[in-house]
């Protein structure tokens, strides 16, 4: 009995100890719970429209081309002298780039006006003739037929002298061509003989050098068919009245290179094929 007794004494005691402990925790929540801050109204961001207009685009693949490619040749037959260039720079138009032997040029110069100034000496005597046979046929001292001999020596002799006249400016404009200058302004290639060889003029010759300009370029591409016709009906109900060449209607376009992001450059529409693959 006494040991029941205790056994519900203990038990007792922890119903007082657990009650006792749930009171403190209920006292401890029943304090002054914080106040949480009140909540910010949230941030609103405004955006303006824009307006702008939107046109429709096509990609196409296409390649760049120079405007001008020159084949540089010789115009006169002689031996290089000298080189004014070095390879794959900038070229100003009328610069000098090979530089043949002058002195055959020169040579054949200087024999044409000798020439000339024989032919003058001649006809200055020939005209003696003609003023000395125009008196002695008015004397009767010469024929008529030996007058028109000296006339006719007269003129032959100022004909040559005229040719001879054209020889010299056939033979100074070999002398100028001597010098071979660039028709164009761009990029020169490498030198495809070098001092010392001898060219020819004519076009089955080797090539001198080559000239590519570098402003302005060409951009080619192709364009589909289906394409072409859509963008053709496009433009004609826009601009119906709107008429002429593809050059005067300086219609844009965009282009990039491989290595570009976006399409950073410019060009107009000058040229279409007229023919549709």
């Amino acid at each position: 009995m006494t040991i029941a007794k205790n056994l519900r004494m203990k038990n007792a005691d922890i119903t007082v100890v657990m009650v006792a402990i749930l009171l403190s925790i209920a006292a401890g929540c029943s304090g002054t719970v914080a106040q949480a801050p009140a909540a910010q109204p949230p941030k609103v961001t405004v955006s303006r429209p824009v307006q702008r207009e939107l046109v429709d685009e096509d990609d196409f693949s296409g390649w760049l081309q120079s405007s001008e490619v020159v084949e540089v040749r010789a115009r006169v037959r002689g031996y290089i002298q000298k080189i004014h260039f070095q390879a794959g720079e900038l070229v100003d138009k009328g610069r000098l780039l090979f530089e043949l032997d002058p002195r055959p040029f020169q040579v054949a110069i200087d024999e044409a006006v000798a020439q000339s100034r024989s032919f003058e000496a001649q006809k200055a005597a020939a005209e003696k003739d003609v003023a000395r046979y125009t008196e002695l046929v008015k004397s009767g001292g010469a024929s008529k037929q030996q007058l028109e001999k000296a006339e006719a020596d007269a003129a032959s002799y100022d004909a040559q002298i005229s040719a001879m006249k054209e020889q010299v400016k056939r033979y100074e404009l070999d002398l100028e061509f001597s010098r071979i200058t660039a028709p164009i302004a761009g990029r020169i290639s490498r030198e495809m003989l070098t001092e010392g060889n001898l060219v020819n003029a004519g076009g089955s010759d080797p090539i001198l050098t080559t000239i590519v300009a570098l402003n302005p370029l060409h951009v080619y591409f192709s364009v589909d068919e289906r394409t072409l016709q859509r963008v053709m009906r496009q433009r004609q109900e826009k601009e119906p009245d709107k008429v002429g060449a593809l050059r005067e209607r300086k219609m844009p376009f965009r282009f990039a290179l491989d290595s570009d992001d976006g399409y950073p450059h410019e060009g107009v529409l000058d040229f279409a094929d007229n023919r549709v693959d």
